[in-house]
């Protein structure tokens, strides 16, 4: 008997879909190809395969016959290619045949295998109990609708199966079970119940137990309040904040009694001052809209009952119904009128520094004195920050001030300028006129996450003092730097010009023949001419070069120049200036230069003495000559370190 082509039957009573097949049955083909589409794995690899997968519409259903080798051979068995499958689909997968539904199959119009071996077995009987096989027919096993009830769920499909049909891993209800298995979850339950009432009736009694212990523990805490100093309230979440409970030491802190406030002669509002309720209404407004479930008020002030007023603390919780709205609040009131008297007394006395006073936590301050307000112009720390991020931002950058390129990693300043000797503890700031005043800066940490900063006006001691450190590195004849200066400032000098990646160049001024114009003209001539010759450098030389009396009629020039080339032409332009000039009594006068470049790291010592070799040589030669400094000026004599 042949029962192969009995599953291709079922094609006629499916709709148009997707066949996966792997053995290109051209019969299938032929005779349902304008019906169906079809997939034939083994025409690509598993890899090409699971691209066309991928892009299969979402829940377009297929209709699964095998796909077990790929073109290059590779194979999968019936199992595996189910779980393939599915990997790369969401669609629900049909078959003709029992096996696999239950594991990644939703199922169809299957063969019952089962069946057609049961029919098998009888002819077989027959034939063994000597039957004529001519007088034996065929036998027809119909094929039944046998689905997953995992994959029906899955896909929801389950409202549209045929009636009758087959529906595997389906729960079971109670009722589908054995008489006896009914009775004995009956049974069971009968005791869990009678267990579970028996569990009830113990907890109800702990809890019942716990319940008067809680309100014994409450009952203790409200005659804390009644005897304390801090005032329990509960008010209504209405528009005057009505008191539905209150501790009865409020005559304490109000004079009202408890029952003036529950008897609604006096309602919490009513006891605010005028100048607070707003303050206090945005607050409480502010807590609503935001949901919280505790804050706390700024201090606000109370008026008693006879007309004193009091200062106090408002720690308030939100109590929530099950429509997430405020049923009601509760708080606690602290009296900090003394607090208060003191801390008005302590800013008054602060007030009446004449030195800057704040407090900071390292990133906002919290007080500030009045001569902080004064100096910024401004009212309240509020508009001081609409205008500026801090007092630290406004620090002017100088060298010969403390300012924030001095902090490194991630220290705050305040800690930073306190390590500092007294005399560099001291800051630059532009006042709301844009006037730049020195400060002296002390700071001190108050407490864990407070700084106590104090800036002391300075700016009269600091214009004196730089006024005569201006004369002590200033020569007094020609107004330009001292040596003084260079040996104070050189490293720095250097510094910065090769921050700029940008060579410094040294160079020697020499006035030709100057001795001769002392010995004709006298000093006083010889004095005039300095100062105009040092005019002239200063005219055709850049803002940047620093321009230094050396002794006599020698003078330095640092240069900042990015090559030999560079320099030496910088050099030259002077010269000529100075060679063009009109010197009055001496009418002209010429310059011998000699000048070199300074290598990283060496000693100053060293770029001066080449320089002055190149002096020495544009003197031998003829004078009015600019000379940088190379090997060759050294006429064969032995390299050494101080060149």
């Amino acid at each position: 008997m042949i029962f192969k082509d009995s599953a291709l039957s079922n094609l006629t009573e499916i709709p148009k879909t997707i066949i996966l097949l792997i053995d290109n049955n051209e019969k299938v083909v032929e005779s349902f190809g304008k019906q169906l589409n079809f997939f034939n794995i083994s025409d690509y690899t598993f890899q090409e395969a699971t691209k066309i997968l991928d892009s299969f519409p979402s829940n377009k259903p297929l209709l699964f016959l095998s796909s077990f080798v790929d073109k290059k051979g590779e194979t999968k068995d019936f199992y595996s290619s189910i779980r393939y499958i599915q990997e790369h689909t969401t669609s629900p997968i049909y078959h003709f045949y029992e096996h696999g539904i239950g594991y990644g199959l939703l199922g169809g119009k299957v063969v019952i295998f089962k069946e057609q071996g049961r029919l098998a077995a009888k002819i077989a009987v027959e034939v063994l109990e000597g039957k004529d096989i001519s007088q034996i027919k065929p036998k027809v096993t119909l094929n039944q609708y046998v689905f997953d009830y995992n994959e029906l769920k899955k896909h929801r499909l389950s409202h549209k199966i045929p009636e009758n049909s087959i529906v595997i891993n389906k729960p079971k209800s109670f009722l589908d079970q054995p008489i006896l298995n009914i009775l004995i979850e009956i049974i069971i339950g009968l005791c869990v119940l009678v267990m579970f009432m028996i569990y009830l009736f113990y907890s109800l009694r702990q809890k019942s137990k716990q319940l008067l212990s809680t309100m014994k523990e409450q009952s203790s805490l409200l005659t804390l309040f009644d005897r304390g100093d801090n005032v329990l309230f509960k008010w209504k979440n209405d528009t005057t904040w009505s008191i539905s409970y209150v501790s009865s030491n409020v005559s304490n802190l109000l004079g009202y009694s408890k029952d003036e406030f529950l008897n609604k002669k006096i309602v919490y509002a009513e006891c605010i001052h005028n100048d607070d309720i707003k303050k206090v209404s945005k607050e409480v407004d502010n807590a609503k809209k935001f949901h919280k479930t505790f804050f706390k008020h700024t201090p606000y002030r109370l008026i008693t009952k006879n007309g004193e007023v009091k200062w106090i603390l408002d720690y308030t919780v939100p109590i929530y119904n099950e429509k997430e709205k405020i049923d009601y609040f509760l708080g606690i009131v602290v009296d900090i009128t003394k607090e208060k008297r003191i801390q008005n007394t302590l800013e008054k006395l602060i007030d009446s520094q004449s030195s800057m006073i704040v407090l900071s936590n390292g990133k906002r301050y919290s007080f500030a004195n009045k001569k902080f307000y004064d100096f910024f112009g401004c009212e309240s720390l509020e508009k001081f920050y609409k205008k500026h991020i801090s007092i630290s931002s406004l620090f002017v950058e100088n060298d010969r001030f403390f300012h924030l390129g001095k902090v490194t990693g991630n220290k705050v300043w305040m800690e930073t300028i306190q390590l500092l000797p007294e005399n560099e503890r001291v800051v630059a700031i532009p006042n709301s006129k844009m006037e730049i005043c020195a400060f002296s800066v002390n700071t001190t940490k108050f407490d864990e996450n407070t700084y106590l900063i104090s800036f002391t006006d300075i700016s009269q001691t600091m214009i004196n003092q730089i006024k005569l450190e201006e004369k002590t590195i200033h020569d007094k004849l020609t107004g330009v730097y001292n040596r003084e200066f260079f040996d104070a400032k050189y490293n720095s000098i250097f510094e910065e010009f090769q921050r700029n990646e940008k060579l410094v160049g040294l160079a020697i001024f020499d006035i030709d023949f100057f001795k001769k114009v002392n010995d004709t003209f006298g000093h006083d001539v010889g004095d005039k001419i300095l100062i105009k010759f040092v005019k002239k450098i200063i005219e055709t030389s850049r803002d940047e070069d620093y321009l230094i009396r050396w002794g006599g009629e020698e003078f330095l020039l640092l240069l900042k120049v990015t090559s030999k080339n560079a320099l030496i032409f910088a050099l030259e332009k002077i010269r000529e200036s100075i060679e063009k000039a009109d010197f009055d009594e001496v009418k002209h006068l010429t310059c011998s230069i000699g000048a070199s470049i300074y290598k990283k790291n060496e000693k100053v010592e060293q770029v001066i003495k080449r320089a002055d070799k190149a002096l020495y040589n544009a003197k031998e030669n003829g004078r009015n000559k600019s000379v940088i400094f190379t090997k060759e000026l050294l006429k064969g004599k032995e390299l050494t370190d101080e060149y």
